[in-house]
């Protein structure tokens, strides 16, 4: 017994002495500076957080309104609408590159990189449309931007960029947690620190005390040694006391309120930050008010969720909560809708540690994440279709209702954190495999499955429905995978050959019936030296159209781009070339102006287009040459057409008026210039419908254009007209690749 009373005797004595302050003070000091590198930190990856949120939101924003500026400038043709593209492009990219500054994510910006080409591309078409836009080409622009590939890759980037920016965000948030709790650590640090040196003073104190009574009753010569005791002791008081300063001015500078309480509750310290939220003053604190006295100060403040008859059993519960001891982390929510996240300790001598943290923001973004999910699961059980998502080992991870109905499976066979092979064991046992042994099947069906590859085929299943499935493959090794119930949509499809191939059966007719209005090629071969002609239209009949025959006491070569293609534009070639024959009746030979005025008059009264009230607006594009072989002279005129001349390796271009034939908008008695052309020796001439200068192709997929037409006459102009013509056919299929043909084409050259 005597010997624990010894050792405890000098366990006091080691606490009580000065060198327990010396071992305690760079533990004060680095604990002191860990507080304040983890604030800072936070504070830091809070504004990060609130930076990555506003930045995706905007990004997102920015790039469905730079792609609606260009829809609606194309859908409402007025250039207005892209007058602010650029700025919208910059700041979006700016936002990006801001964005992928907060983070050093590896996987994240690596995603980002990756969206790179695939945002290029689109932006790249789009500003493609503006250029198109600036020049008036809405017919090309309403092409450009309603492609579906152009579509499709334009959703599958939205989907990829909005996916990248909500893992960026829920990266910041995971940093901003791991600094939240490393504050937490370094502010208990501290406070255990204080509390540790508090319990070390008050045995200091206890140890002081003992020596001067041990040394009043020595003799008076030692009054001397007692006197500088004293003044050590004075001296330590102070420093005691400077310590308390500090760490009141510690609790200040700690952005959560902070209350310590005596055993009975009545108020010891509390922060500027805790009287801030409770909206308490500091006189009042200094009157050391008790637990339940702080909660009547705000009985009226629209503080506490509870009505005034009930106020004062709220009271009495809340304090007995906190007298029973320790209460862990808890959310509480104010009247006044601000969320406190609330904690009592239980310290050793008796009193309390109350904190309060303001987690109003965190909560309600917790709650916003909540409802986003709750809306995509809404969204998933209200789709037309069916869809699941598996990880890389093929364990489900998503599905909606949709998907399990469209197989006709049990609902205990799929469902989230089974395997995908159950599926398909089931798929085996009902036929969908075809015949053999059902576990055979399976296997040879899951060996072939590839996670790395996008899949889109058609089945049909054991209930009868024709299904198509679209996979996606995701970043994480998983897959995801649409289905679709296309049974009625083969129905119709089915019925919709049969139709395709009676209006296919009437088309090949009509296009014998087109061919034979073009004149024999031998009439042409007669008047002129050389000459080519490549008529090909885009569908089976079309809307281009080319004559040549004898008119006067000369030739007259005609080329002409109806509005549309196909059926309609096969009509109006009809429509064109009954009233250029009706023309050239009338007409003396030689005056093509007033020849193609005619005509234009002719088309006009044919579709009812010379009075108001009649509901056509087509016409045609022409281009007509009349020479007489013996004169050196050729007359040329064109309504919005033009005539490319090569002599002695010049190129150059005689234009037409500007005015189509026929369209509602175009003057009856419109009038057409004539051009007269000194004919050369070995002059070559041409002329082109604008099927082959707006076909798409090339590496990134813009328009033949004039200026490559222009390039591509002057190379082949030593050749024969016959290899010419094999020259510039080539060249249109190698440009255009694997796009697909937009118009006719029709090209006529000649040589006189």
């Amino acid at each position: 017994m005597k010997k624990h009373s010894h050792i405890f005797a000098s366990i006091v004595k080691l606490v009580g002495s000065p060198y327990a302050l010396l071992l305690l003070a760079p533990v004060l000091f680095v604990a002191f500076a860990a507080l304040f590198y983890f604030e800072q930190e936070l504070n830091e990856r809070k504004q990060q957080l609130y930076d990555l949120r506003t930045n995706a939101e905007q990004i997102l924003s920015l790039d469905i309104e730079a792609t609606a500026s260009i829809r609606n400038a194309a859908g409402l043709a007025s250039r207005r609408y892209i007058t602010n593209y650029d700025e919208l492009i910059a700041t979006k990219s700016a936002l990006l590159a801001e964005s992928m500054m907060l983070t050093n994510n590896e996987a994240i910006l690596s995603t980002f990189d990756e969206l790179t080409e695939a945002r290029h591309a689109i932006e790249e078409i789009q500003l493609e449309a503006i250029n198109l836009i600036r020049e008036k080409e809405w017919e090309e622009v309403v092409i450009l931007v309603t492609d579906k590939s152009f579509k499709r890759e334009l959703g599958l980037y939205r989907a990829k960029l909005s996916k990248a920016l909500r893992e960026l965000v829920f990266d910041g948030e995971k940093q901003a947690e791991q600094t939240a709790k490393m504050f937490n650590i370094a502010q208990i640090s501290v406070l255990s620190t204080f509390l540790i040196l508090t319990i070390i003073g008050f045995f200091y104190s206890q140890e002081m005390r003992r020596s001067l009574n041990h040394q009043s009753t020595m003799a008076a010569n030692l009054e001397d040694a007692n006197l500088n005791l004293e003044q050590r002791v004075q001296e330590r008081t102070k420093e005691l006391a400077q310590t308390l300063s500090e760490q009141e001015a510690v609790l200040s500078a700690i952005d959560y309120g902070v209350i310590f309480m005596d055993a009975d509750l009545r108020t010891r310290l509390i922060n500027q930050a805790c009287m801030e939220i409770w909206g308490y003053d500091k006189e009042y604190i200094d009157s050391k008010p008790t637990m339940a006295d702080l909660i009547y100060k705000n009985r009226y403040n629209n503080i506490y969720p509870v009505s005034d008859e009930n106020f004062d059993a709220y009271v009495v519960e809340r304090v007995k909560k906190v007298q029973a001891g320790t209460i862990p982390p808890t959310e509480v929510e104010r009247a006044d809708g601000r969320i406190l996240r609330y904690q009592n300790i239980v310290l050793p001598d008796g009193g309390r540690m109350l904190t309060y943290i303001d987690v109003t923001d965190t909560v309600q973004a917790e709650r916003n994440l909540a409802e986003k999910e709750k809306h995509l699961r809404a969204a998933l059980d209200n789709m037309n279709g069916g869809i699941i998502m598996a990880d890389s080992d093929y364990k489900i991870l998503l599905l909606n209702h949709q998907y399990v109905e469209l197989h006709g499976f049990p609902d205990d066979l799929i469902t989230v954190g089974r395997s995908l092979k159950d599926e398909t064991l089931y798929q085996a046992k009902n036929g969908e495999f075809g015949p053999g042994d059902p576990h055979e099947l399976a296997a040879q069906a899951i060996e072939s499955w590839d996670n790395s590859k996008q899949m889109d085929y058609e089945r049909m299943v054991h209930t009868g429905r024709t299904l198509r499935f679209s996979g996606t493959p995701m970043q994480n090794g998983g897959y995801t995978t649409i289905v679709t119930d296309i049974t009625e949509q083969k129905k119709a499809a089915t019925k919709l050959q049969d139709a395709f191939n009676i209006i296919s059966s009437s088309i090949e007719y009509s296009s014998r019936i087109q061919r034979s209005i073009l004149p024999d090629n031998s009439i042409l071969a007669a008047v002129v030296a050389s000459h080519f002609i490549i008529w090909e239209p885009r569908d089976v009949v079309g809307g281009d159209i080319y004559w040549h025959g004898a008119w006067g006491n000369g030739c007259l070569i005609i080329l002409g781009d109806c509005t549309g293609h196909g059926v309609p534009g096969a009509f109006m070639t009809l429509i064109a070339i009954g009233a250029l024959e009706r023309a050239m009746s009338e007409i003396d030979g030689g005056e093509v102006g007033k020849l193609i005025s005619r005509v234009h008059q002719y088309i006009q009264v044919t579709l009812g287009q010379h009075y108001v009230g009649g509901d056509s607006d087509d016409g045609i594009e022409l281009g007509a040459c009349y020479f007489v072989p013996e004169e050196q002279e050729m007359t040329f005129a064109g309504a919005r057409f033009e005539l490319f001349t090569n002599k002695d390796g010049i190129l150059s271009s005689v234009k037409g008026t500007k005015a189509g034939m026929g369209y509602r908008g175009i003057p009856y008695t419109q009038e057409y210039d004539e051009q007269t052309l000194e004919i050369k020796p070995d002059q070559q001439f041409y002329m082109t419908t604008d099927g082959l200068v707006d076909q798409v192709g090339g590496e990134r997929g813009r328009m033949f254009g004039k200026k490559r037409f222009r390039e591509l006459l002057l190379k082949i102009s030593d050749k024969p007209m016959e290899e010419q013509k094999e020259a510039i056919y080539q060249a249109l299929l190698n440009y255009q690749g694997e796009k697909l043909r937009r118009d006719d084409i029709a090209v006529i050259g000649f040589r006189l």
